[in-house]
């Protein structure tokens, strides 16, 4: 019986020590996070400039092919005006 709870004891104090290992690590990990948080807070308005940029490109990108378009109509009319 004795020896029962000496098992107890033990499987009790290594569960103790486990478990203070997983709140560390838990901690930090919660560390991690807050840094992770700061670290996209600081990124955020470089995000939202980022896609301004990008919007603004497809706008570039629209118009260039518009002026693509009108530029070969304009030549076509030219070669029929020329024949």
């Amino acid at each position: 019986m004795g020896e029962d709870y000496k098992l107890l004891e033990n499987m009790n104090i290594h569960a103790k020590e486990r478990y203070n290992e997983l709140a560390t690590v838990a901690q930090e990990l919660m560390q991690e996070v807050g840094k992770l948080r700061t670290t996209y807070s600081d990124f955020e308005p470089y995000l939202g400039r980022i896609d301004e940029i990008s919007e603004q490109a497809d706008v570039i990108s629209n118009i260039a092919n518009e002026l693509d378009e009108y530029t070969k109509s304009l030549e076509t009319r030219l070669k029929r005006i020329t024949k």
